[in-house]
């Protein structure tokens, strides 16, 4: 079982994690069988690892999540900041509230590169070393990555912690 340690308290991830991982391992054997997600920039050592191994890759190569999440950060802190010092409140939100908005921030934006994957995917098609022609993820595992895993996730982690 896996948890997630949010705002001091312990959340359980094991209801957004696992469909993910068993509706993503049945598409990837479906495709994989299928043979139709190969080209000469496949990398077969690459296109048949793990989920978690081929998203990692994923998102280094298309939203890198620690630069994008720095620069969340630092937006979301100057925002945050500026509009507190112009309605002359004393002191900073609190950090579990804080460190929410950067969650739900990162999240939206790793949402929208993934609608951006699926509106885009007969451009996408040219460019032969991208990492959804290549064969690397399917526009399937990211449909299942973006409607189960992080609308729900965000849903429910705003929704307990910030219910007004």
């Amino acid at each position: 079982m896996q948890a997630l340690i949010l705002a001091g308290e312990i959340v359980n991830c094991s209801s957004f994690i696992l469909p993910v991982i068993y509706l993503s391992t049945k598409i990837r054997k479906k495709e994989m069988s299928d043979h139709k997600m190969q080209n000469e920039f496949s990398v077969h050592a690459e296109n048949t690892a793990s989920f978690g191994r081929r998203f990692y890759i994923y998102q280094k190569e298309r939203f890198p999540l620690l630069g994008h999440g720095l620069l969340v950060s630092a937006f979301s802190f100057s925002a945050t900041a500026y509009s507190r010092l112009c309605r002359g409140a004393v002191g900073f939100i609190p950090w579990p509230t804080f460190l929410i908005g950067i969650f739900t921030t990162v999240s939206l934006f790793l949402l929208v590169r993934i609608f951006d994957e699926l509106k885009t995917r007969e451009d996408d098609a040219k460019y032969q070393n991208l990492p959804v022609p290549v064969g690397l993820v399917s526009l399937k595992e990211l449909g299942i990555v973006g409607a189960i895993l992080i609308s729900r996730l965000q849903i429910t982690i705003n929704s307990i912690f910030l219910p007004k």
